[in-house]
């Protein structure tokens, strides 16, 4: 779904030659009347509804970034054989002859979360047709620089006969890497949720690891990724930070693991008359590995879809305020609210910033829809909190509105 609405302008019907020469005043007079007729039909077919006057309805219609965009037939392949679009937040986009996959997986590489030795984060066996959704988060704490990389690898049991080389599409769909974690983790998540991430096929070959990403950290630097994969055959997934071969503790705090459908989706019905509601999200513990059982601390990686139906049952037109309030610390939200991206500052822990402010008249029904996810290195649970009111007593953030 590409994140930007696409805009077609069809070309002018109006123009010249260039050449200046005479007309005869018949001609002159027949021109006139033409641009007589045709004016007020240009006019009238641009307020009419269903005729197209260079921007059709399909393409004006949205600048939500949960759009998915197929890439078209026509759209350019570049040197290595990749095409330009494909998938966001949302998901991917359909592409003839890769069936959909039906399972979900969210992979989680957070742990050792520094990283004090060259060596591999983390290890997972890939299943054909899964969406995979990496969430990576490492500080390089080895006392040199490093490259940390995502590879890939076909894998096939030891004897087994000859088979079609297994396919793989990725995109690298939000990345960040920084000094500090706040900012790398903050850089990664607003590339996935504003920026389409062109997918890239590959055919991975025999006993060799192919780069899907790779960052060069310096000592004490971090980085955060958001990387999906899609293999049409057994697979294995690396995530390693320098040339170490070693399969690296886990730091007993950080998740190193496999999560089964990793989003959130809730709907909600809000009488305005109850003046307050809070959704909560982050630490949920409804997320756990599929093999330890242990809880996804934070839920980073995970997305969470909301959509509130507000109802005003008074006379009046009623305000309605949706505020965010983190508790586990101190926090930033990202989220898309009704196809617009959002942002808040740093916001102290247990204040509430504003994000949005709508008007409900009497007696009417407004749908919301929100997409959001975790901020790594930020804490949780945060909240989201729809009101009537601001209340005086509730600690607010300096630069809210």
């Amino acid at each position: 779904m590409s994140l930007h609405s696409r805009i077609l302008r069809a070309p002018s019907t109006v123009g010249t030659r260039g050449a200046a020469f005479l007309l005869a005043p018949s001609v002159a007079m027949a021109l006139l009347l033409a641009l007589a007729v045709l004016l007020p039909l240009n006019a009238l077919a641009a307020e009419a509804p269903g005729i197209e006057t260079g921007v059709p309805a399909s393409a004006a219609a949205t600048d939500d970034p949960l759009l998915v965009s197929a890439p078209g037939a026509d759209a350019p392949a570049d040197e290595a054989g990749t095409t330009p679009g494909g998938f966001t937040a949302a998901g991917w986009a359909p592409e003839a002859g890769w069936p959909q996959p039906a399972v979900h997986v969210l992979l989680v590489s957070n742990s050792p979360e520094t990283v004090r030795e060259p060596g591999i984060a983390l290890q997972a066996a890939l299943e054909p047709h899964t969406r995979y959704r990496l969430f990576v988060h490492h500080v390089n704490a080895t006392g040199s620089p490093a490259p940390l990389k995502v590879t890939l690898e076909a894998a096939s049991p030891a004897g087994a006969p000859p088979s079609p080389p297994v396919r793989a599409r990725t995109a690298v769909a939000g990345s960040g890497r920084s000094p500090q974690p706040f900012a790398s983790g903050w850089a990664a998540a607003s590339a996935y949720a504003e920026s389409a991430a062109p997918w890239v096929m590959h055919r991975l070959p025999p006993d060799e690891e192919l780069d899907v990403w790779t960052t060069y950290l310096d000592p004490g630097h971090v980085a955060t990724g958001y990387v999906l994969v899609e293999t049409d055959g057994p697979a294995l997934l690396r995530v390693r930070l320098g040339d170490g071969d070693r399969l690296l503790p886990p730091d007993g705090v950080h998740m190193r693991g496999t999560v089964a459908d990793p989003q959130m989706e809730q709907t909600i019905a809000f009488s305005m008359s109850q003046r307050v509601l809070d959704v909560p999200f982050g630490a949920s513990g409804a997320f756990r590995d599929r093999e330890s059982g242990s809880p996804l601390r934070g839920d980073y990686g995970v997305d969470y879809r909301l959509t509130l139906t507000a109802h005003n049952p008074f006379d009046v037109p009623m305000p309605l305020y949706l505020l965010f309030i983190p508790r586990g610390g101190d926090g930033r939200l990202l989220a898309v609210v009704d196809g617009q991206v959002h942002t808040t500052p740093r916001t102290f822990s247990g204040h509430y910033y504003q994000v949005r402010r709508w008007v409900i008249q009497p007696q009417r029904t407004r749908t919301i829809s929100i997409w959001t996810t975790p901020v790594a290195a930020m804490g949780y649970p945060a909240v989201l909190r729809f009101s009537t009111h601001l209340d005086a007593g509730w600690p607010r953030h300096p630069t809210s509105p």
